[in-house]
């Protein structure tokens, strides 16, 4: 069953989200989504790669245990102890990925939601190279986590931000929708 799928690309200029098209969509996973966008974009995996599932699934653990304090939800972001988050109503709370990291060429974790899995898929990319690639993609939720495990920034499908640890807190409460 081919359902349609809305492509989301951003203006700079104007500050717009839109619907650019609207293609046939096969039911594809996550996964299918994101190396679609990286081949689109030619993205070397210097830049961006999807980890092994030994490591994958590593970096998912420990990410999960220091994030969220018991359990494994689907939902991370109803768990965390403490956290800041900004709305996006518009849904383009992606674009902004990179003004509240401290540092956008810095590789991080890019966990993406995917319940179909034994565990979430994990990437190595920076801020810069996912946030080109989600501009490819259909809505899913993600977090990206700094590797030393001092922050953590997601998107939720409510098109809201939430960020954990002192400096990402400290930009979202700065930041004017």
């Amino acid at each position: 069953m081919k359902l349609p799928v809305r492509v989301r690309s951003s203006h700079p200029e104007s500050g717009v989200t839109q619907i650019t098209a609207i293609r046939p969509h096969a039911m594809s996973s996550v996964k299918d989504e994101i190396h679609a966008a990286l081949r689109k974009l030619g993205l070397s995996a210097q830049i961006f790669r999807e980890l092994p599932d030994c490591e994958g699934e590593s970096a998912y653990r420990k990410a999960l245990r220091h994030f969220v304090p018991v359990g494994e939800p689907r939902w991370w972001w109803e768990h965390f102890i403490s956290s800041v988050s900004v709305d996006f109503p518009a849904g383009n709370g992606w674009e902004h990925i990179t003004e509240f990291v401290p540092d956008a060429s810095e590789h991080v974790w890019f966990i993406v939601e995917d319940d179909s899995l034994a565990f979430y898929p994990v990437y190595d990319a920076t801020p810069t190279a996912l946030r080109a690639v989600i501009a490819e993609c259909y809505g899913f939720e993600y977090y990206i986590v700094q590797r030393e495990l001092q922050w953590l920034l997601c998107e939720t499908h409510h098109n809201r931000m939430v960020g954990v640890g002192r400096v990402i807190e400290e930009r979202l409460r700065e930041y004017v929708v």
